[in-house]
């Protein structure tokens, strides 16, 4: 008799650790299609700040036969899977912005078409609304509670240099109002939380003394099930399993350079590159071993100040993008700089597309990867024609390899149809006032 799995397998390990599976041909229901919905469906959504520069990011051409920006392309490779999206407004962030900062209002409506809100210490320098809030529930928060439930985590959130002073411009998930989610950025506390079951540093460490590394502590119950399951399950098993272990390496070389077992270790460092591209590859397993149904990833925070010092520029993201778009030399540097964030996304892509699915399909085509910005144009603060770049088939939902020009479409109604393509029963997302209708020509 073939062996039957459940999607809420697990390989367990010594110490309590479990890790997730990736989706096998044993998962999959006797008598029912490869093309339906038993492989699941996940978002991610990929987030940078600062707007963009329109003239060098706006694709040229028609729907269908159109030639990628400077800034696009990158994404050249997978142009098929690809919905590039010009004319979309954050409505909310126009009619009822709730605050007076750009930088608050554009993040705080980012993934969240409500007014901002106000917290106790009232407004602050440049009008910063201090410790206010998100006026509702993120989209993303919004998915993983009706596709987390039966996960080990209803999403999964992650960053690089994430915290500012001021609450709004630092967080782009929210559950609910005044309760943000914090993005992961120690990698090794991450890996540990995900896939080793430690909560805490301390937990981590005692872990670590123990020798219980995660792949080591569940071989035993990988072998005996590798033995066990069909030959191309077989190989996903060997490159999930080799995949969990490469990434375990490199946060160890990471966090604990030569020390075998130090006390606890570094959770600080100045390598933001590095500390993203594990990020990228964490979120991918999380994905791969379906225990969670959700993963967002901030590239900083709204009004990100950091310097791209690897691109050869010492000025931060933030003091460029207040340069005028008649600056050339600012012009050129933020180019460059959104260029390098769309080889990080095309990266993503790339390992997203590189997982084969029991459906012989990829990761990918089970996805919606959903580039956003907490901005249009940084010079005006403008959460007008924000960029937005969509990824992914969606198990087949989404009608990819366009161009779409909207006038004023809002950002609520790309959410609902992006909830359409999850196969959620999704009509509306945020204020009634913004909202028409969903933006369904994005999906077959």
């Amino acid at each position: 008799m073939p062996l039957r799995l459940t999607r809420r397998s697990v390989l367990r390990g010594t110490g309590g650790v479990a890790v997730g599976l990736p989706f096998l041909s044993a998962m999959l229901q006797p008598l029912r299609s490869h093309a339906d919905d038993s492989i699941p469906q996940r978002l991610v959504v990929f987030f940078t700040g600062n707007g963009t520069i329109p003239e060098a990011w706006t694709p040229t051409g028609s729907e269908t036969d159109f030639t990628l920006s400077p800034i696009l392309s990158p994404l050249e490779n997978h142009r098929d899977n690809l919905l590039i999206l010009k004319g979309i407004d954050m409505r909310s962030a126009l009619e009822f912005p709730g605050g007076s900062n750009g930088h608050d209002v554009g993040t705080g409506h980012c993934l969240t078409p409500y007014s901002i809100m106000e917290g106790p210490s009232g407004v602050g320098e440049f009008g910063h609304l201090w410790d206010g809030s998100a006026g509702g529930q993120s989209f993303d928060q919004y998915v993983a509670e009706q596709m987390g439930a039966e996960h080990a985590f209803p999403s999964l959130v992650y960053g690089v240099q994430c915290d500012l002073a001021m609450a709004i411009p630092s967080r782009i998930s929210w559950k609910q109002p005044f309760e943000p989610v914090r993005p992961m950025q120690e990698p090794a506390l991450a890996f540990a939380r995900v896939f080793g079951g430690a909560d805490d540093l301390q937990s981590m460490e005692r872990n670590r003394a123990q020798k219980l590394f995660v792949v080591d502590a569940v071989l035993e119950d990988y072998n005996r099930l590798h033995g066990r399951v069909g030959t191309e399950d077989k190989l996903r098993l060997e490159a999930h399993i080799e995949s969990l272990y490469e990434v375990e390496q490199s946060i160890e070389r990471l966090t604990l350079g030569a020390c075998d077992l130090p006390d606890v270790p570094s959770t600080v460092t100045t390598d933001l590159i590095e500390i993203g591209q594990l990020n990228l590859e964490m979120m991918v397993a999380a994905l791969r071993c379906d225990v969670t149904p959700v993963v967002v990833h901030q590239w900083g925070c709204g009004q990100s100040y950091r310097a791209f010092t690897n691109l050869g520029q010492e000025e931060g993201h933030h003091t460029l993008s207040h340069e005028p778009l008649t600056d050339a030399e600012s012009v050129a540097s933020l180019t460059d700089i959104n260029i390098w964030y769309a080889e990080r996304y095309a990266e993503l892509l790339d390992k997203m597309q590189a997982v084969e699915e029991a459906d012989g399909q990829s990761l990918l085509d089970h996805s919606v990867v959903m580039w956003v910005n907490e901005l249009g144009n940084g010079y005006t603060h403008s959460p007008a024609d924000v960029p937005y770049v969509l990824a992914g088939k969606a198990n087949g939902r989404l009608n990819t390899g366009r161009f779409l020009q909207f006038d004023g479409a809002s950002h609520g109604e790309l959410f609902a149809a992006v909830g359409q393509a999850l196969g959620l029963e999704l009509q509306r997302f945020g204020m009634e006032e913004v909202f028409d209708a969903p933006l369904t020509t994005l999906l077959v």
